[in-house]
C-alpha cells in the first residue's frame, strides 16, 4: 500500500534528518506522509527550532496494516487497523511529535499552536501521556491555510 501511494504521489519521503526535526526510530519503509503533512512538518519545525533551538523528534509517520496490527498487540494505546475507528496513520496524513526532550516551555508552545490550528479546522491533535507524544492529524485543507497566509 504505501509503495504503491509513493508511486502515485499520494504520500512524499520524509528527510530522516533536517537542521529542525529528525526522525527517531521510524523504518526507512515508512519515512513518508501526505504533502500537506510534510508542509506542516517544515513550517512547525521551523518555528519551534526559531524559538527554542531545538529539532522536534518525530516518531511516527505512514504505518502500514501490519506494522498497525504490530503495534496494537503490544501498545493498548494503539488504534486498530481496521474498521471505523482504525489508525489515521494509515493515510499518511498523521505524525507523532515526541515530548521525550521538550522542556516545559516548549511543550506548552506546542499545545498552544496546535489548539489554535485544531480550533481553527487545519488539524485534529491529541496529547498522549502513555507514549508521550503529540498525535497530530493534518488535514488537507491546511494547504488552503498556508496560501492565505502567503498573500
Amino acid at each position: 500500500m504505501i509503495r504503491r501511494f509513493v508511486r502515485h504521489g499520494y504520500l512524499v519521503p520524509v528527510k530522516s534528518s533536517t537542521h529542525s526535526w529528525y526522525l527517531h526510530a521510524v523504518p526507512s519503509t515508512n519515512r513518508y506522509c501526505r504533502p500537506w503533512t510534510r508542509l506542516f512538518l517544515k513550517r512547525l519545525s521551523g518555528q519551534f527550532h526559531a524559538k527554542f533551538g531545538d529539532r522536534l523528534r518525530i516518531t511516527s509517520l505512514v504505518r502500514s496494516v501490519e506494522s498497525q496490527i504490530a503495534l496494537a498487540r503490544r501498545n493498548g494505546n494503539a488504534a486498530k487497523a481496521f474498521g471505523r475507528l482504525r489508525s489515521s496513520h494509515l493515510t499518511g496524513a498523521t505524525l507523532d511529535i515526541s515530548k521525550h526532550s521538550m522542556t516545559a516551555a516548549e511543550q506548552r508552545w506546542m499545545r498552544n499552536v496546535l489548539f489554535s490550528l485544531r480550533r481553527a479546522g487545519y488539524l485534529y491533535a491529541i496529547e498522549e501521556f502513555q507514549q508521550p507524544t503529540f498525535h497530530v492529524m493534518i488535514f488537507r485543507n491546511y494547504l488552503d491555510y498556508v496560501a492565505s497566509m502567503a498573500r
